[in-house]
């Protein structure tokens, strides 16, 4: 995930020996509402398309029954209240087609979510880290010589 995006912002952090900037993920809203706008929009979008299918498809169906079958074939619910004619032969193939695609999709969008979760969890891993690597205490207690500097031997996290 590009930092430029938005989705992550860098936060100043001095200590004794200077100033630096350690990357932070945003608030959670902003941080999964910039990373899933993009494949909620592909996926809202296909169902509309879809749905405009089937209505030329169903010449019985209307805007309502399309949307509501499209929406709870995707999401796998399948009440069955609403079904395809089974004698049309475009609405058939069609159905198979939106069924096919539509759980594609929102496979794609669970996997976007469950990197963006371990993307943040691993930024506010880091900055966890970063933060108590920093810690006046912290380096007081790696100091084991006691002279006052963390040599390498003595750092470990």
């Amino acid at each position: 995930l590009p930092s430029s995006s938005g989705w992550v912002q860098y936060v100043p952090f001095t200590d004794e020996t200077g100033s630096h900037k350690i990357e932070a993920p945003r608030r959670p809203l902003i941080f999964y509402s910039k990373g899933l706008v993009g494949p909620i929009t592909i996926l809202l979008l296909f169902q509309f398309f879809s749905a405009a299918i089937f209505i030329w498809v169903e010449p019985d169906w209307d805007l309502q029954t399309a949307i509501w079958y499209v929406m709870v074939t995707a999401t796998t619910v399948g009440y069955g209240d609403v079904s395809v004619s089974r004698s049309n032969a475009w609405a058939m193939a069609w159905a198979s087609l939106h069924i096919l695609l539509s759980v594609s999709l929102l496979a794609a969008l669970i996997e976007d979510i469950t990197q963006l979760r371990e993307r943040r969890k691993d930024l506010l891993t880091q900055v966890f880290q970063f933060k108590k690597c920093h810690e006046k205490e912290t380096l007081e207690d790696l100091d084991e010589n006691g002279s006052g500097i963390v040599d390498e031997t003595e750092f470990v996290l």
